[in-house]
């Protein structure tokens, strides 16, 4: 039975090598840092690579997009019981990660020195998150010649919040084809989406960051908001597993990975979204590497206008009940309709026809700013903006849309 050999070629189809199924490969980036990729056959044509399927050609287009060099991995370089698994040089030296399942601690970190047997200054973790930031921090204090201290918690909890942490509490979710619509620039009055702005970026020559923000609504940026979007920016780029934005190869590795989440209205065949929806926004990222273009668009929601948008809930009911605030009555408002209907509900106090409206209108599943805006829409006019379900809360106070004072321009 013949070998199963994995081809490694030139965009061109000219054959580079091949390694056998299970082997791996070493692959330098401009920098001189360097990844360890196993790889396994899939068929002629395709491979994984940690995990993720590739196509030959597509992976050397990747390459030489990015610059990057890719050769066999003559023998995996030992350590102990830890197979090295990452380089990055700094000057004379180099800091390595290693990779040990069977040890209580599998991932470390040390420092060498180049054509220098050995390593040193082993700092061991229970996870890849932490020795990747551990590793970064320590080539980072060479190269800028400020201390670094890993024992100090608090330290390494601050990079770790800067770089990490938000991509482990948000998950990068698939998008139904019915929201794909929010991947891009819409018609739709900004106050009904929420949309506070987007983002444009390209990665250039295929590992630089340019980005171009265009607000929509300045007073839905607050301070929270540009911190969450910086952290979440910064988490896709450093310190984790998948980094879809830390060049434009990673960002083809994740479309290619994930051709089930191709957007709707992208005629490119290779693109991907996904949303990070948070506690108090929702972010659409729309990603098409491609060299010359632009490689991603992400759009910035505030929840409080989304989550009922997409729930339904900022379309106006045929009809409603509230209660009327002169006399405590109970009535119906019809869509459309001037005016209102008293109900016969003899016998009710303010505060019963009160909760009877909202028992009635609960299990109709019409909200509180919905009957507001009925109400404001039977009392005048159903175009006035009062007669618009998301100028409300969910408590069907009327919403400020004045800019927040003192909050400085991102």
């Amino acid at each position: 039975m013949d070998e199963k050999k994995i081809r490694f070629i030139d965009s061109q189809y000219n054959e580079l090598f091949t390694i056998p199924d299970g082997g791996s490969i070493v692959v330098t980036i401009p920098d001189g840092g360097q990844y360890i990729g196993v790889c396994k056959y899939l068929d002629e044509t395709h491979f994984e690579i940690n995990g993720s399927r590739c196509h030959i050609q597509q992976f050397a287009e990747t390459l030489e997009d990015n610059d990057s060099k890719v050769v066999p991995e003559k023998e995996p370089e030992m350590v102990e019981n830890y197979r090295i698994i990452r380089r990055i040089p700094v000057g004379d030296k180099v800091y390595v990660m290693g990779y040990s399942p069977t040890s209580p601690q599998p991932y470390v970190t040390w420092q060498a020195h180049r054509n220098i047997p050995g390593k040193e200054w082993g700092h061991y973790w229970s996870n890849y998150l932490k020795a990747n930031t551990d590793l970064i921090c320590r080539a980072d204090a060479e190269r800028t010649g400020i201390p670094y201290d890993h024992t100090k918690e608090n330290k390494q909890k601050a990079f770790m919040m800067q770089y990490a942490e938000p991509f482990i509490l948000c998950k990068l979710i698939p998008v139904p084809s019915q929201e794909h619509s929010l991947f891009f620039s819409q018609d739709t009055e900004p106050e009904r989406l929420g949309i506070i702005g987007h983002l444009r970026a390209d990665f250039d020559s295929g590992t630089s960051f340019f980005i171009t923000w265009f607000e929509k609504q300045p007073h839905l940026k607050t301070d929270s908001f540009r911190a969450e979007f910086n952290l979440i920016l910064n988490s896709l780029r450093h310190n984790i597993e998948a980094p879809v934005l830390r060049s434009r190869a990673d960002m083809n590795k994740y479309c290619y990975a994930h051709s089930e989440q191709r957007i709707n209205g992208v005629s490119r065949e290779l693109s991907a979204g996904f949303k990070i929806v948070t506690d108090s926004y929702s972010y659409y990222f729309r990603c098409v590497p491609c060299k010359g273009e632009y490689d991603l668009y992400c759009y910035a929601y505030d929840n409080n206008y989304l989550l009922p948008e997409l729930a339904g809930q900022h379309e106006l009911p045929n009809d409603c009940y509230s209660v009327l605030p002169s006399t405590g009555e109970l009535i119906r408002i019809e869509r459309g309709e001037k005016g209102h209907f008293v109900c016969d509900t003899a016998g009710l106090d303010p505060e019963q026809a009160r909760c009877k409206a909202d028992e009635i209108n609960g299990l109709r599943g019409i909200s509180r700013a919905q009957e507001k805006a009925m109400f404001a829409a039977s009392l005048s006019s159903w175009d006035v903006p009062a007669a618009k379900p998301w100028n409300y809360d969910e408590n069907g106070n009327p919403r400020s849309s004045q800019p927040q004072k003192n909050e400085a321009e991102r």
